[in-house]
């Protein structure tokens, strides 16, 4: 879904020098609150005006993302009703903060299976691939997620430095939450 230019216009050079990538876990913060600090940082963050309102930061949320939370909601709720009701507090979240519903390219696939053989701990392919997906991003980019593998692991961060540098990626990536930033 492409995010309206009348909130936040793209920069002169029609890049934006930021991109936010938010992980499964942060979205799911969003719209329960069962994890009160999470819920309350992520609500927070998300409708900062300053954030919001920025010029240079495009909000991106992964379409492996997105089907990660659809299929929480379906879990977590038994009525059919408050399925559609979460989903439209999904789906007005995105509205509001113009965020961009983005399909995993080639390359971050492949780099994600590069991931998955590398790094022992990480065995969520949709991690992996979310990881990749922000990776591959030539803006500066931020990663944000609680999965404390894609934020400690060295081999991640080996990985995420060859593949910017071999792509000719000089901007940063920092893999962090809400909560930190």
């Amino acid at each position: 879904m492409p995010r309206k230019t009348k909130k936040r216009k793209k920069s002169k050079n029609q890049n934006p020098s930021q991109s936010h990538y938010f992980d499964a876990d942060h979205i799911i913060a969003y719209l329960y609150k069962e994890e009160k600090e999470r819920h309350d940082s992520i609500r927070k963050f998300l409708h900062n005006p300053n954030f919001i309102s920025s010029r240079d930061v495009i909000i991106i949320f992964p379409q492996v993302a997105i089907g990660e939370v659809i299929n929480a909601i379906v879990r977590k709720e038994e009525k059919e009703d408050i399925i559609c009701k979460k989903i439209q507090e999904l789906t007005n979240l995105i509205v509001k903060i113009g965020a961009d519903i983005q399909p995993i390219k080639k390359e971050a696939l492949n780099i994600a299976l590069k991931c998955i053989d590398k790094e022992d701990r990480l065995t969520s392919l949709n991690d992996a691939i979310i990881f990749a997906q922000a990776l591959v991003d030539e803006n500066h980019t931020k990663l944000y997620t609680y999965d404390s593998i894609l934020i400690s692991s060295t081999i991640l961060d080996e990985i995420a430095r060859e593949e910017r540098k071999e792509k000719g990626i000089k901007t940063n990536f920092k893999v962090t939450n809400v909560s930190e930033s």
